[in-house]
C-alpha cells in the first residue's frame, strides 16, 4: 500500500519531465524496423510499454512476451506477420482476454498464417506464414480498437503496391489513427477513396528520416493537469509538449478551462498556470469521448473531487481497455459519495454528486496504471491508500516520486 496526502489546496510551482509519448514511440520504433534504420537508443527513462516494444524489435527470440501491453502487442503482431517472425507471441491473462481477431483476420485476407497454441485468434501464437507482400487489399473492423487499423497503416507502405484497407463498423479512437498517419506522413501517402475506404501508396523511398527525438506525452500530461484544476495556484512547466501536438489527449486542455488551468506554448515547452481566485464555471459539463477514451478515469475522477455535474458520452470502449475502466472507477468512487446514473448501453455516465472528503480513501489498482495515476487526485480531499502503484510503470514509471517535487 501506498499513501498519499491530505494535500492542501496549495500552489504547485515548478518544471516536470514526461515520459516520452508511448504512442508516438511505438509507432516510430515499428516504422523505425520496417526501414531498416537504427532503432532509437534505450532509454531506462521509457515507459514499460516502449521498453517491451525495442526489446523485441532488437532482439531475435523463441518468445516474445508482452505482459499487458496492448498497443505494442497489437503492432507487433501486423510486423511480425509482414516479417514472418518465428516465435511465440504471448501475454498476461489480461491481455490474452483483450480482443485482436479482428487484426489477425484482417492479416490473414493479406495472406498470413497463425498457429494458435490454445485458442483461435487468442494468445499465445506463432505466425505459420508471413503475408503476400504482393496483396493490395484487406478489410478490418473498427468497433473494438483503432490499434488494427494503426497496424495495418504501419505495415501498409511496405506492400509492393501499396495497399488499400476497406474499414467497416463505427470507429473508435480515432485521435489515434490520426497520430498515426501523422507519423507516417514522410513514408507514405494516405488518403481516404470513399468515406470507408484508405488507399495506403507504397513506400517513398526517398522518405526523409524519421523524428530523431520523440516529444512528451499528453496522456501523462492530464494527471499533472488535473492536480493543477484543484490546487488555488498553479505555475507548471512541462518541457517537450506542445498545443500543437497531434495526440489527441492534447484536448485535455481546452477542457481544463472549466477549473480556471489556462495552458501556453512557450519555447521550452506547454507552460500550465492557475491564478488564485480564478473564475470557474459551474455548468453541467459533457465530454464525449470516443475519440479519446483514455481521459476518462481522470476527468470523473477530478470532476468527483470538485463536485462538478458532468456527462460522459462515448463510453462503450472502456471495457476493452487495461481492466474494464468504467467499473473499476465507479467501484472506486461510488463507496464514497458518488452518485451517478448509466444507460442501459454502458455508455453514458451522468454524475450527479462526486464525492464527499473523507479520512482516508481505499483505492484499487485493477492493474491498470491510468486507474491509479486518475485516483491520486483524492489526495486533495483526505488521505488516499493506493494499491499496487507500481502498474503506473506502464506509462508513467516515476509518476508519485514526480508530482511530489510540485508541492
Amino acid at each position: 500500500m501506498y499513501s498519499l496526502g491530505p494535500i492542501p489546496s496549495i500552489r504547485l510551482k515548478g518544471s516536470l519531465n514526461l515520459p516520452v509519448s508511448k504512442s508516438i514511440a511505438n509507432r516510430l520504433l515499428i516504422l523505425q524496423a520496417l526501414q531498416g534504420q537504427a532503432l532509437y537508443p534505450y532509454d531506462a527513462a521509457w515507459s514499460n510499454d516502449v521498453k517491451c516494444l525495442h526489446q523485441h524489435l532488437s532482439h531475435q527470440s523463441t518468445e516474445y512476451d508482452f505482459k499487458d501491453a496492448g498497443t505494442p502487442l497489437r503492432l507487433f503482431l501486423a510486423y511480425a506477420a509482414f516479417k514472418g517472425i518465428d516465435g511465440v507471441i504471448l501475454g498476461s491473462k489480461r491481455l490474452s482476454e483483450r480482443p485482436i481477431k479482428a487484426l489477425l483476420k484482417s492479416l490473414e485476407i493479406l495472406g498470413a498464417e497463425f498457429e494458435f497454441l490454445e485458442q483461435a485468434y487468442q494468445l499465445p501464437l506463432r505466425v505459420k506464414k508471413a503475408v503476400n507482400r504482393q496483396a493490395t487489399t484487406t478489410q478490418i473492423e473498427l468497433h473494438e480498437s483503432s490499434q488494427f487499423l494503426s497496424a495495418l497503416l504501419l505495415i501498409a507502405p511496405y506492400f509492393e503496391h501499396g495497399l488499400v484497407i476497406n474499414c467497416i463498423g463505427q470507429a473508435v479512437s480515432s485521435s489515434y489513427t490520426k497520430l498515426t498517419q501523422q507519423c507516417l506522413k514522410s513514408v507514405a501517402k494516405i488518403e481516404p477513396i470513399k468515406p470507408e475506404q484508405i488507399q495506403v501508396s507504397a513506400r517513398n523511398l526517398f522518405a526523409d528520416d524519421l523524428p530523431k527525438t520523440i516529444e512528451a506525452d499528453w496522456s501523462s500530461a492530464t494527471f499533472v493537469l488535473a492536480w493543477a484544476a484543484l490546487s488555488e495556484q498553479a505555475e507548471i512547466s512541462l518541457p517537450n509538449l506542445s498545443l500543437s501536438s497531434a495526440q489527441g489527449d492534447a484536448v485535455i486542455a481546452q477542457y481544463m478551462k472549466a477549473w480556471g488551468v489556462h495552458c501556453a506554448d512557450s519555447p521550452v515547452g506547454l507552460k500550465v498556470f492557475k491564478t488564485q481566485g480564478a473564475a470557474i464555471e459551474s455548468t453541467l459539463l459533457h465530454f464525449d469521448l470516443t475519440s479519446t477514451p483514455d481521459l476518462f478515469p481522470v476527468l470523473l475522477a477530478l470532476c468527483a473531487v470538485s463536485q462538478r455535474q458532468v456527462v460522459f458520452s462515448g463510453l462503450a470502449h472502456q471495457i476493452h481497455k487495461e481492466s474494464n475502466r468504467l467499473q473499476a472507477m465507479l467501484s472506486n468512487l461510488a463507496p464514497y459519495g458518488l452518485s451517478y446514473e448509466l444507460s442501459a448501453d454502458a455508455q453514458t455516465l451522468k454524475v450527479t454528486h462526486g464525492v464527499n472528503p473523507n479520512p482516508l480513501f481505499q483505492v484499487k489498482a485493477f492493474n491498470d496504471h491510468r486507474i491509479i495515476m486518475a485516483c491520486s487526485v483524492l489526495a486533495f480531499i483526505g488521505q488516499v491508500q493506493l494499491d499496487a502503484i507500481e502498474d503506473v510503470s506502464k506509462s508513467f514509471p516515476d509518476f508519485f516520486d514526480k508530482i511530489k517535487t510540485l508541492y
